[in-house]
């Protein structure tokens, strides 16, 4: 026989704000049990916890904890820890293959093929296109080759630059009036 949930006189809500009474039944008879409204620790949401020592809304703040974040980060520092998960990494997304990312990102964000990006570096001799240095030897990938410059607002591509000179174009966001005002400073400056 199925038995029915029905609140008796006894196991009412209270108009009280932040209190509630929900009725359990367990075997014969009926427990109230009452549950007070706390605000989130971590994101201070009003929420009823479902349990008397809950302090967060929610998985997600919970993890926000300082005490909680802490011991997960220690975690994820151990070594057979950091293993599985770059396995489960490789699994998922294949062996790293630089040349077939650098086709991707060439043709995504140019609109060139690796040939064009070719014939390019051919054309400028393999120098800078502002400092006409080569690239450096040694070092972080992105120093030891020449970046693709375009203009961003109309996509066109314009040539090949070292590290340094696509940087200041970029600082100086393409901008001919602060380039200029920038040469006249040093003149100035080298004058003295």
């Amino acid at each position: 026989m199925a038995r029915s949930h029905t609140r008796n006189s006894e196991a009412t809500r209270h108009d009280a704000v932040g209190v509630s009474e929900t009725p359990r039944r367990e075997g014969q008879r009926t427990i109230v049990t009452t549950r007070t409204e706390q605000a989130c620790q971590v994101c201070g949401v009003i929420f009823t916890p479902y349990r008397s020592r809950c302090v967060t809304c929610s998985k997600t703040c919970y993890r926000k904890l300082p005490q909680v974040a802490h011991a997960n980060n220690e975690r994820k520092k151990r070594p057979e820890v950091r293993d599985r998960r770059n396995a489960r990494r490789r699994e998922t997304y294949g062996p790293h293959d630089a040349t077939k990312n650098r086709e991707h990102n060439l043709r995504k964000n140019y609109g060139l093929t690796v040939a064009e990006y070719e014939q390019m570096f051919d054309r400028q001799n393999g120098v800078c296109a502002i400092c006409g240095e080569p690239p450096a030897q040694e070092g972080w990938k992105t120093v030891t080759r020449l970046h693709v410059d375009h203009d961003h607002n109309t996509g066109q591509v314009r040539s090949l630059l070292c590290n340094n000179c696509n940087r200041a174009l970029g600082y100086f966001q393409d901008n001919r009036e602060l380039l200029r005002r920038a040469t006249e400073y040093l003149d100035r400056w080298k004058q003295s």
